[in-house]
Formats: C-alpha cells, structure tokens, sequence
C-alpha cells in the first residue's frame, strides 16, 4: 500500500484549488496498464517479491491497485 500511494500521488495536477491525479505513464500506454499486475492476493503476500526481480511489476501493480480503488466512492471507503 505504501509504494502504491507513492505512485499515485507522484503525478499530481494542480488547477485551481482542484488537486487531479493523472495516471502515471510510467505504467500505462493509451490509458491501458502497459505490462501485466500482479493479483490483488499475489501482490499483499509479496514481501520477498521485493527482493527478486520483479520490482518494476510490483511496482505498477501497487499504483493500478491504488489507482482503482481511488476511482470508486467504494474502493475510497475501503481504503
């Protein structure tokens, strides 16, 4: 969750008083996730993933988990 609210907030738009997030291109291609994320379940029982290769994917796995729960009225409450 951390590393997911890093990403997420790393690209912030100011206009006006109105804060806009903008997804991260870092991790998208035309508004689509541009490698494939972990599951939800792989991705809260990663711990030693971290340690492995495959930090870039945990990485846009964390902000596409962050960026949709934020979406929602729902996925907000949740987090």
């Amino acid at each position: 969750l951390n590393e997911g609210f890093a990403e997420y907030f790393e690209i912030i738009k100011n206009h006006m008083q109105t804060g806009i997030v903008e997804p991260n291109n870092s991790w998208t291609i035309n508004n689509k996730l541009a490698k494939g994320v972990f599951n939800i379940s792989r991705l809260i029982g990663s711990e030693e993933s971290w340690k492995q290769n495959n930090t870039s994917k945990l990485y846009a796995s964390s902000w596409a988990t962050i960026y949709f729960l934020m979406d929602s009225s729902q996925g907000r409450i949740l987090l």
